[in-house]
């Protein structure tokens, strides 16, 4: 089962089309699918990300397996509009090393990060060729409503959009990977949670179980509470007997928005949108959550392609959504 998502708060048309178009290109691959989303700026990573309040272009991306929880992550970076195959890079360098001379990294930013687009000869480009009108429209807007001191213009829940996909083979082999532009005036170097092991995205094996999470919303909310790692363990400790749907949403209650750890936080940026993947035996599990006004994705089931925008219902808290394939 493979699913991607255009990211929490994303109120652009035509988003949930697009992660159905890369699905339908990528079937069997969830980094090529959100390759497909870096080449269009309808959303926000790679080419088209939020510009950073000196407006340049700093894109992160994060890729995980279940295979020896192989994590990479790239940020801050400049040059290209793939990060995320750099962040491919370093999690499959640690998956070939036997032995460490020297231990591999999990994250590279800034320039290290774009040495390393170079060195591995990826598509390279100068930083302004990454801005798409849409985004410099947006930095304006933005930067307006700030010198005006009315941050509330600055509709920061819909910049929040990182995307992302999951991926749990027939044989159970998970994996996740996230990639972003950041929020709009976002601080020069800001690293999101794409770089940060177990925030935005969590693969694993466990048991007769597989896992794949992929996450969007608030950075800085989500990294606190390693929220992807914490919502897989939550499953997998959770009765056999409860359905997916409501573990999702008591994790949501309980361990995410009263949680004592962001509760400095004010509630509009508490929020998350996100994709789970469980496998069970030859059954397979989709949910797509989000507390954020909308949340676009597509998911292939073994059959055929389907998308969807989420809404959130006026005056609801939270809402999941559930699709079961067997395989």
């Amino acid at each position: 089962m493979l699913a991607i998502h255009g990211g929490a708060g994303s109120k652009l048309p035509g988003v949930d089309r697009l992660c159905s178009d890369a699905i339908k290109k990528w079937r069997n691959d969830p980094v090529q699918c959100v390759v497909h989303l870096e080449n269009d700026p309808l959303v926000n990573c790679g080419f088209g990300s939020s510009l950073t309040v000196n407006g340049r272009v700093e894109c992160e991306a994060g890729y995980m397996c279940s295979e020896k929880h192989a994590f990479g992550a790239v940020g801050a970076v400049s040059n290209t509009r793939h990060p995320v195959l750099a962040a491919k890079y370093l999690a499959t360098k640690y998956l070939s090393e036997s032995m460490f001379a020297l231990i591999p990294p999990q994250v590279v930013v800034g320039t290290g990060a774009d040495l390393l687009v170079s060195e591995l000869n990826l598509p390279s480009v100068g930083n302004s060729e990454l801005k798409s009108a849409l985004a410099i429209k947006g930095f304006e807007n933005a930067k307006k409503a700030m010198e005006e001191l009315n941050p509330a213009d600055t509709q920061m829940e819909e910049k929040m959009d990182t995307v992302g996909s999951v991926y749990v083979s027939e044989n159970g082999r998970a994996e996740a990977c996230v990639s972003s532009g950041g929020i709009v005036l976002k601080h020069d170097g800001r690293l999101g949670h794409s770089t940060m092991f177990g925030s935005a995205i969590w693969a694993e094996e466990r048991d007769s179980r597989s896992i794949s999470i992929s996450v969007s919303g608030c950075g800085e909310v989500l990294t606190r509470l390693h929220f992807a790692e914490a919502l897989a363990n939550f499953v997998f400790l959770s009765s056999d007997n409860d359905m997916l749907p409501c573990i999702v949403s008591k994790f949501f209650r309980e361990a995410f928005i009263s949680s004592p750890i962001i509760s400095h936080f004010p509630m509009e940026r508490r929020i998350v949108g996100g994709l789970i993947i469980l496998r069970q035996g030859r059954m397979q599990e989709l949910v797509a959550f989000h507390n954020s006004s909308k949340f676009s994705f597509a998911f292939w089931n073994g059959k055929s392609v389907k998308h969807y925008c989420s809404e959130l219902e006026h005056g609801a808290p939270f809402i999941c959504n559930s699709f079961v394939a067997n395989f």
